[in-house]
């Protein structure tokens, strides 16, 4: 389904048919969010980023890196090849007056809160680094899904679950119209359309094709798309 067929079968399914009550840009909107949610919840959406140095930015006295633009969260972080290890941001301390910069290796990572000047997150690293610190700094991460922008851009996800997008589509809907049992409705057929989904394709790694489920049967096959 592309954008198109997903508004004709919110409004089928809303009863806006008319296209009286919803304009297609407010359904867009609905339609972005609704990808953004199903790619969330399922971490369909991976990518990769690679830094060669650190940033030279002084936000936090110690070298770090800006997360990517697309990021939601990190899966693995890897410098000069050696896997790093979360560690919570407040436990990375980071006194000013006493900070004490390595040419690393580090062996831990954190993800910072959104900088009030920049409106980013950085990784940081422990023990600290200098803030040009050289390095081959891998990131795996689940990103945010591609937004959809016309008529014939189609949702790079499964097929099978464009209707979960009609559903969280029409969900939003009801919220817009302060239709407490439209929206209910709807959001209970989206999470019934998904917890039946995870059920059965997610038993194994969502990209192997064919899948095979625990019990021998062949699920659906899925290409990671």
């Amino acid at each position: 389904m592309d954008v198109t067929a997903i508004r004709t079968a919110a409004r089928e399914m809303y009863g806006d048919i008319d296209s009286v009550q919803f304009s297609d840009s407010q359904l867009l909107t609905y339609i972005n969010f609704s990808l953004q949610e199903i790619a969330r919840r399922i971490g369909f959406v991976r990518a990769a980023a690679t830094y060669a140095a650190m940033d030279g930015i002084n936000t936090e006295y110690v070298g770090g890196v800006a997360v990517p633009t697309d990021f939601l969260q990190e899966i693995e972080l890897r410098w000069n090849g050696v896997k790093l290890y979360r560690m919570r941001y407040d436990d990375l301390l980071i006194p000013g007056d006493r900070v004490e910069l390595t040419a690393g290796p580090p062996t831990h990572y954190t993800v910072s809160p959104v900088d009030k000047t920049a409106g980013v997150r950085r990784f940081l690293f422990w023990p600290y680094v200098g803030l040009t610190q050289a390095a081959s700094l891998q990131v795996l991460y689940l990103a945010r899904p591609t937004t959809l922008a016309v008529g014939a851009d189609v949702p790079k996800i499964p097929e099978d679950l464009h209707m979960a997008i009609v559903f969280y589509t029409c969900h939003m809907m009801g919220m817009a119209e302060d239709s407490l049992d439209k929206s209910t409705m709807f959001k209970r057929q989206y999470f019934e359309q998904m917890s039946n989904w995870e059920a059965y394709a997610l038993e194994t790694a969502y990209n192997e094709n064919p899948q095979v489920r625990t019990d021998g049967e062949q699920a659906l096959h899925y290409l990671d798309t």
